[in-house]
């Protein structure tokens, strides 16, 4: 660090010229719009504190708040505070405010989208199609106003073992994972058990997507007794009592779990600020979807 502050630093305590660092004791010639590289001086900022830690040394301190004040308050924005530039021009007459050069900007556009509803705008006009698993590359001259928004379709699909590869021999042909988008499904399930979709031409014919209403008609039963909290459970088809266990992640939660809707609707509208009298209601257990809880508490299809 003391050859660096005494060779390559500047008078606000930051370093670099391009990205790199010059010829010893030879700022002068490379005073540019491209000094001070922001990261450079944060991790400047990190040694000088731990020296300073360590050592106690008096100059250590000096250069943090030489550099804090000069090289990282001086980088935000004067219009955009918290938002920070990459590199404080030291050249004379040269500002920090001014960019006068186009940049590219490259937008991943993710393999799992669909070509059909993928689409960009910039400046709420339409850029026209867009090719999953590319980029979207844009060169402009940009202004802080610029807003580029993008639509990118996300459903169901299945990914065959033999295309990652993982497994290239037929017989396994049909062993499939399902995705929704870049995320990888778990079957909720009590064993072994295989899922045989037969003649399907689409993933939505055997599999579909939970209604984001469901969230809210979700619910456990408990009852608190002797001290203890019971939950209600539909483990192996029964529904039991049991203590509520006293670690989290357990499949427990999911047989805890149930769906409550009235019989003439799927929506349970303001079900936790009101009180329901007269309403028939039906009772579903999360894990065995299509059936109901009768009034003898047993299930039933």
């Amino acid at each position: 660090m003391d050859t660096i502050n005494s060779s390559h630093s500047y008078a606000i305590g930051g370093t670099s010229a391009g990205e790199f660092w010059t010829d010893p004791k030879r700022l002068a010639q490379a005073l540019s719009t491209e000094n001070e590289e922001s990261c450079t001086t944060f991790n400047m900022l990190k040694i000088s504190r731990n020296l300073f830690r360590w050592r106690k040394s008096i100059e250590y301190a000096d250069y943090y708040e030489r550099a804090l004040i000069n090289g990282v308050l001086s980088i935000q924005r004067g219009s955009d505070p918290g938002v920070m530039i990459y590199m404080l021009p030291q050249a004379p007459g040269r500002s920090k405010a001014t960019n006068s050069q186009s940049s590219k900007l490259n937008v991943r556009i993710p393999s799992w989208t669909s070509v059909d509803g993928a689409k960009a705008t910039l400046n709420d006009k339409d850029l026209g199609s867009l090719s999953p698993g590319s980029f979207l590359s844009i060169t402009k001259l940009w202004n802080s106003g610029d807003h580029l928004l993008l639509h990118l379709p996300i459903s169901l699909r299945t990914e065959a073992i033999k295309a990652i590869p993982s497994d290239d021999r037929p017989e396994y042909a049909s062993l499939l994972a399902v995705l929704f988008g870049p995320f990888v499904l778990a079957g909720l399930s009590t064993g072994d058990w295989n899922t045989k979709g037969g003649n399907i031409s689409a993933n939505s014919d055997w599999i579909s997507a939970v209604p984001s209403s469901y969230n809210s008609q979700l619910m456990t039963f408990t009852q608190v007794s002797n001290g203890k909290t019971y939950i209600l459970s539909s483990a192996n088809g029964s529904l039991t009592m049991q203590v509520k266990p006293e670690v989290d992640g357990t499949d427990t939660a999911i047989h805890a779990t149930f769906r409550a809707h009235t019989q003439d609707s799927t929506e349970l509208h303001e079900f936790y600020s009101t009180t329901i009298e007269g309403t028939s209601m039906l009772v579903e257990p999360f894990d065995l979807p299509g059936t109901v809880i009768t009034n003898n508490l047993t299930q039933s299809t």
